[in-house]
């Protein structure tokens, strides 16, 4: 009856033996996202076109001779002795341009990612053990030398062999 009862014990010895105190350990993640606008603004100059309106101006004189000016153009006109009609007219040197300043705005718009990772490890908490444990951790060398001892006639056939086979 003993030898089924020592033949079982080890293994529920090892079924039911110490575990081992884990790690715990946290890990935080996040990701932060960055949007990055970048805005400058530049002044070119455009040459625009100034559209000359349409004048007209009417004289009329007992004069033998007549001069009209506007802002752009004079004209002179006279009868001459022999009663023919002359008449000039002359433009004023001048360059109509309107210079005007456009902004022109460029942005640049780049996204950052970043990605952050935190991992937290909590040392191994030691602690100290209970008396149950404090038992099946002595009793496994007292269970061994018990064991030792019913198989011995086993254990020391093997070991001749072992050392016939040396020898």
């Amino acid at each position: 009856m003993t030898r089924p009862f020592l033949a079982v014990l080890p293994a529920l010895l090892i079924l039911t033996g110490c575990g081992l105190c884990g790690k715990v350990a946290s890990t935080t993640e996040s990701q932060r996202e960055t949007i990055k606008i970048v805005e400058h603004a530049t002044f070119v100059p455009v040459i625009t076109e100034v559209s000359i309106p349409e004048l007209v101006m009417q004289r009329t004189t007992r004069d033998t001779s007549s001069f009209i000016e506007n802002p752009y153009a004079e004209s002179r006109a006279r009868i001459n002795p022999d009663g023919s009609l002359y008449h000039d007219l002359k433009t004023k040197p001048q360059t109509i341009r309107d210079t005007q300043d456009v902004k022109i705005v460029y942005r640049d718009t780049s996204t950052v990612k970043e990605r952050e990772v935190e991992k937290e490890v909590v040392n191994e908490v030691e602690r100290k053990l209970n008396g149950w444990q404090k038992f099946r951790l002595n009793g496994f060398w007292v269970l061994l030398g018990l064991l030792g001892i019913a198989y011995r006639k086993v254990i020391f056939a093997i070991v001749q062999k072992i050392i016939a086979l040396i020898a």
